[in-house]
């Protein structure tokens, strides 16, 4: 399925020589353990002219880093919130048609209550982009 989310059931059940109903009540399982939340395309930005940026994000003490990435979690063009180690306590992913859309976005991220310090940064290309399935099988 890492490869193509758009094969039926059938197809998955020919591949791995199984039933449809048994290939079936596994992806509803899998579905049910939240194993997979759902079935999207990867979009390719630059192919849309899209500019993808990277926030990292310091927390002030005493403040909770689930706090601050609920807080933006609402914002539409934010497609990934990672809570992590390291320097950084949030790393933001988001998305922007233009230089100075960027500006107002992170604007509007950073003047979310809890930021002490943040650092962005442009992606220019993407070396590689994989499902989480596909690097569990490698």
């Amino acid at each position: 399925m890492a490869g193509d989310c758009r094969l039926s059931y059938r197809q998955i059940a020919q591949r791995l020589n199984l039933s449809t109903s048994t290939v079936s009540k596994r992806i509803k399982k899998l579905q049910e353990s939240k194993i997979i939340n759902s079935f999207i395309p990867l979009i390719d930005a630059n192919a849309l002219n899209l500019i993808m940026y990277v926030v990292g994000i310091k927390i002030r003490p005493g403040t909770s880093a689930k706090d601050v990435a609920e807080l933006i979690k609402p914002l539409a063009y934010v497609s990934h919130i990672f809570i992590t180690t390291g320097y950084y306590d949030l790393i933001v992913v988001s998305v922007a048609k233009n230089t100075q859309e960027v500006m107002k976005q992170l604007k509007e991220i950073t003047s979310v209550e809890g930021i002490e310090r943040y650092e962005s940064f442009q992606i220019l290309e993407v070396s590689k982009e994989a499902p989480v399935e596909a690097l569990i099988h490698a």
